[in-house]
């Protein structure tokens, strides 16, 4: 989806020379665990340098170009077919939630999780994994690096251990077991199992801050 998206945008308002796009896959897609009925949680993260504006007729910001582009990726992902759609997006795992731009400045990404992000924000950012993008090889690394940053954060152990426990009570509030074979969602299920772990990695950080997803 993603070269078709940019080759689409590009038509419209021309080229952006310098710039770079990363599509970080979370939850289940992240985890490499999806299955038939998941939906794709996704972080667009970009980097443009001050001022940078496309080579097109028509031409728009840097940022506008990279949001343009995120937009069209989940109209591709998610356009209806004769067979149904194809896919259901989930953004709100992004910074700002349901709403603001779909795609978020890298700066911007690294000051809300090293300042603003809750603790289920972190625990999600466990199973965050690098998808693809372009001109995009710098960001990565500095992306990477911000994750582990994010992961050597020092914690108070009784607050991670209060917040996951809010967190696991909205779920099992709006989420009910089916049956008490849905091993998902019962009490001692997969995701008390996947909280379990993520709280532990938060509250006791490799020092190099990798992340076990």
């Amino acid at each position: 989806a993603l070269p078709i998206a940019r080759q689409r945008i590009e038509d419209r308002f021309g080229q952006l020379k310098d710039g770079a796009l990363i599509i970080v896959a979370m939850g289940r897609l992240g985890a490499m665990e999806m299955t038939s009925s998941s939906d794709l949680d996704l972080v667009f993260i970009h980097h443009t340098p001050d001022g940078a504006m496309t080579d097109g007729d028509k031409s728009i910001p840097g940022s506008l170009y990279f949001t343009r582009i995120g937009q069209e990726i989940i109209n591709i992902l998610t356009a209806p077919t004769s067979e149904g759609h194809a896919y259901e997006v989930d953004m709100r795992l992004r910074p700002s939630g349901k709403s603001g731009p779909v795609t978020i400045a890298f700066d911007r990404f690294t000051s809300y999780q090293m300042d603003n992000a809750w603790t289920w924000e972190h625990m999600a950012l466990i199973r965050a994994r690098i998808l693809t993008g372009f001109q995009h090889d710098d960001l990565a690394k500095l992306i990477e690096n911000c994750l582990a940053n994010v992961m050597k954060i020092e914690r108070s152990k009784s607050r991670v251990i209060a917040d996951a426990r809010d967190m696991r009570q909205r779920i099992a509030k709006h989420h009910q077991p089916r049956s008490g074979h849905d091993l998902r969602l019962i009490t001692g299920g997969l995701i008390d199992l996947d909280f379990f772990a993520q709280m532990m990695q938060l509250m006791h950080p490799l020092e190099n801050g990798q992340r076990l997803g």
